[in-house]
């Protein structure tokens, strides 16, 4: 709740400082969002989450059509969207517009409860830049170092 309070403050003056510039009163719109570096859309913002397969286990068409209506059953609950689903052998980079109502931790702790048979319980998110494959090589090797389940 802090974090949407500050980013609305934050908001409210760059779009008061562009309309000074501009020269243009009121030009403040309830939709527009000014948010991350990873974008938004409407009262959501961008992010990418990493989630990993347990055992090293790679993702099948089964699982992969299983998990994605995991994702989406609780994207959908709480006014978020998965975008896109790459899948790799043992892990899958989520883009999704996530609600500023819901904290990250809400919207995927649940999906890696619901899918505990196939995903191990510890992710990675980042919300500046879809991660590159040198953060996504770093993450997996801390999973190895850490004998993360």
């Amino acid at each position: 709740m802090w974090s949407s309070m500050a980013l609305e403050e934050c908001q409210m003056f760059v779009q008061m400082e562009i309309s000074n510039k501009l020269g243009v009163e009121n030009s403040m719109q309830s939709d527009t969002v000014i948010s991350s570096l990873g974008g938004g859309d409407g009262q959501r913002l961008r992010f990418w989450v990493i989630l990993t397969s347990k055992k090293g286990k790679k993702f099948n068409k089964k699982t992969q059509l299983k998990l994605r209506k995991v994702f989406n059953k609780h994207f959908s609950k709480n006014n978020s969207l998965v975008e896109k689903i790459k899948w790799a052998d043992d892990y899958c980079v989520l883009s999704a517009l996530q609600s500023m109502d819901v904290a990250i931790n809400d919207l995927v702790d649940p999906i890696l409860e619901d899918a505990k048979t196939v995903l191990k319980f510890h992710y990675f998110t980042i919300n500046t830049n879809y991660p590159t494959l040198e953060e996504i090589e770093d993450y997996l090797t801390f999973l190895k170092n850490e004998n993360l389940k």
